[in-house]
């Protein structure tokens, strides 16, 4: 599916503050600089959807670069970034974004899309996990309609919309935090691909794969537990008491004294 470019009218009613455009002076010259931003947007998220980490910000971001995802801090430099995103795809078997809309303002673009992911692992009957997002980009100048050579970010802020992340099962569309209240669901499947998805949006591969033996440690615990006492709960109760040996008492019960003839 092609998105199409959002006019300066439509902006005007989403956008809360809109700073004005220096470079532009009529709507025919808007509409030029929305196409060139719109058809740069689409290269830089095909690129980013090559799962390539080193070829996307080497083409696309300068080498003092800064991210920030969220409230998160923030990720700067070349090859921080790389190594980041070189983890964090590695869990990634393929990745589509989709613009929804898009605007230019000065030296920066705004852009709402949508993002379909499917995790590594993840069995096909489970479809792909799909969850919008916003982001800004940030140029060094503003942007012009005759800009020459390839444009590169300097600075981007992303909020990814997880609440709305959600996974298929048995047809139904249910929440993350729905898969994981029943704390004897074993980490496979669809749940395991949600929760890494979900994870790796803001934590480092290592504190991932920290997290996950946590759980995986605690449901083996609850459930040795559960069968020892289980096991051992009934011999407890019925097991006679040294004294009860002793005087020969055929009492088993430890819930009221023993009657003796």
């Amino acid at each position: 599916m092609t998105a199409t470019p959002m006019t300066a009218t439509t902006m005007t009613t989403t956008t809360t503050t809109a700073t004005p455009m220096p470079t532009t002076s009529s709507p025919a010259a808007y509409a030029a600089l929305q196409a060139k931003a719109f058809e740069w947007m689409e290269k830089f998220q095909a690129a980013n959807d090559t799962l390539d980490a080193a070829a996307w910000i080497d083409a696309f971001w300068t080498p003092d670069c800064v991210l920030q995802f969220a409230g998160a801090p923030e990720v700067a430099g070349r090859g921080v970034l790389v190594e980041m995103f070189t983890a964090q795809w590695a869990l990634v078997e393929s990745m589509k974004h989709r613009i929804v809309s898009l605007d230019v303002r000065a030296n920066k673009i705004y852009v709402r899309a949508t993002v379909t992911v499917r995790v590594k692992g993840d069995p096909k009957e489970h479809g792909q996990i799909t969850m919008p997002g916003f982001m800004v980009v940030f140029f060094p100048g503003d942007l012009g309609v005759d800009e020459d050579g390839q444009l590169k970010v300097d600075d981007g802020e992303l909020k990814v919309d997880d609440e709305e992340l959600t996974t298929v099962d048995d047809g139904e569309l249910t929440t993350v935090d729905e898969e994981l209240t029943t704390v004897d669901e074993e980490l496979t499947g669809t749940a395991t691909a949600t929760l890494i998805h979900t994870l790796t949006l803001t934590l480092p591969l290592t504190l991932i794969r920290t997290l996950t033996l946590i759980h995986n440690l605690t449901l083996t615990l609850i459930h040795t537990v559960t069968r020892t006492l289980t096991l051992t709960l009934p011999l407890i109760h019925t097991r006679p008491t040294a004294s009860q040996k002793q005087t020969g008492s055929r009492c088993t019960s430890t819930r009221r004294p023993c009657r003796r003839g």
